[in-house]
């Protein structure tokens, strides 16, 4: 029996157009039961205030919740623990943190919670257009051990693993 690869998909790889190539294959593949795509639950808090369709979209997908952390957290969609991670990624991927304004801490912020609950639920590949995870990607998988993929190169991995 072959491995279902998971996947966890950063905000910006949600394909309500389905104008997103190879996340089109990823999410083929998703549906023929071959790979799982999973969400964050930071996701849906991203899409609070975004239009009704990211919602639609993302709730084709399962949840990992991640620890809860005040201001960022939503009621449900949390597990409370020690989010000590979530500091040492702030640290290696957002080095300026201290000096952004509320608006830049809150996207690091949450971007790090992605990051940490993929890593908490030990999933295969975090998929990402973000430059912040890719130019990181390196030092993450060497500290945390994530696997950091552009969608693209996800496929380009996963294509001779689960088409026959």
């Amino acid at each position: 029996m072959l491995k279902r690869y998971t996947i966890t998909i950063d905000t910006n790889c949600i394909n309500t157009k389905q104008g997103m190539e190879a996340m089109n294959k990823i999410e083929k593949w998703h549906d023929e039961g071959l790979v799982e795509i999973l969400k964050t639950d930071v996701m849906d808090t991203e899409f609070l205030d975004a239009p009704p369709k990211f919602r639609r979209k993302s709730q084709e997908y399962r949840e990992d919740i991640g620890v809860f952390v005040v201001g960022h957290s939503r009621a449900g969609h949390m597990i409370i623990g020690e989010g000590h991670t979530h500091e040492e990624m702030l640290k290696l991927m957002f080095p300026q943190y201290r000096n952004v304004n509320e608006k830049e801490k809150r996207k690091a912020f949450r971007d790090v919670m992605h990051l940490a609950t993929h890593h908490t639920h030990k999933r295969d590949f975090f998929v990402s257009e973000d430059e912040h995870f890719i130019r990181k990607r390196d030092e993450l998988k060497k500290r945390f051990g994530v696997t950091i993929l552009t969608p693209k190169e996800c496929v380009e991995e996963l294509e001779p693993l689960v088409v026959e």
